[in-house]
């Protein structure tokens, strides 16, 4: 059984996507909080301490991902809440406190669910590991949310879209008391602005999606 356990997780990794990585880090790192606050209410103080050292190489290596050149004051927001998570899990692991457990719970879980939204990926499929994971021990948690596109569909231009017409220069004869060379009249005089076909609408930019996106854009 482990061993199958262990080869469906190496299939994981090999096959997964940046996006997938990434809420399987969450993921596993809520799991291994989880755990560690069952481990106080039993006394085991000892397995305590090695799920929460778990969680917080996995917040750290969350942390280390984050691309402060492309991610602006997103990827600066999230450095700061990494760090407030590691720091709240060193203090519940000194002083024995769930409730600091749940404080971090809460923060990843909003976070999961956020990234989950902004990252493409096929609906019903489970999020893959990563060797950072395997290193800590990690295995699959949560069920996978929801996600949306992170890139918005720009509209196909339409070739059967009439097009304004070029007015062509015209040729205007002097008359019998007129004289000198025919006048050419300057092309767009005799159009109207009812002729005119205005551009097609373009779909609206989330900014707020591709902003959140560059905050783990790959940079190495």
């Amino acid at each position: 059984m482990l061993k199958a356990a262990k080869a469906y997780l190496s299939t994981q990794v090999t096959t997964a996507t940046q996006g997938d990585l990434l809420l399987l880090l969450y993921d596993t790192a809520i799991k291994h909080i989880k755990q560690a606050k069952d481990k106080i209410v039993e006394r085991d103080y000892a397995a305590k301490g090695i799920l929460i050292t778990k969680a917080i190489e996995i917040v750290s290596e969350l942390h280390e991902c984050l691309n402060k050149e492309k991610g602006g004051e997103v990827a600066k927001n999230l450095s700061k809440v990494y760090f407030l998570c590691n720091t709240r899990l060193l203090q519940a692991n000194m002083e024995m406190n769930p409730a600091r457990l749940d404080e971090v719970v809460g923060i990843l879980s909003g976070l999961r669910h956020a990234f989950a939204q902004i990252i493409p990926g096929q609906e019903g499929m489970a999020p893959a590991s990563q060797s950072a994971m395997l290193r800590s021990g990690g295995e699959p948690g949560a069920e996978p949310a929801a996600y949306a596109p992170s890139t918005p569909q720009l509209p196909t231009p339409q070739s059967s879209m009439p097009q304004p017409l070029t007015p062509q220069p015209q040729i205007v004869l002097p008359g019998p008391d007129e004289a000198g060379v025919a006048e050419v009249a300057e092309p767009g005089e005799a159009t109207s602005a009812e002729d005119a076909t205005p551009p097609p609408d373009r779909a609206p930019v989330n900014t707020a999606r591709f902003r959140a996106a560059s905050a783990y854009a790959n940079s190495r």
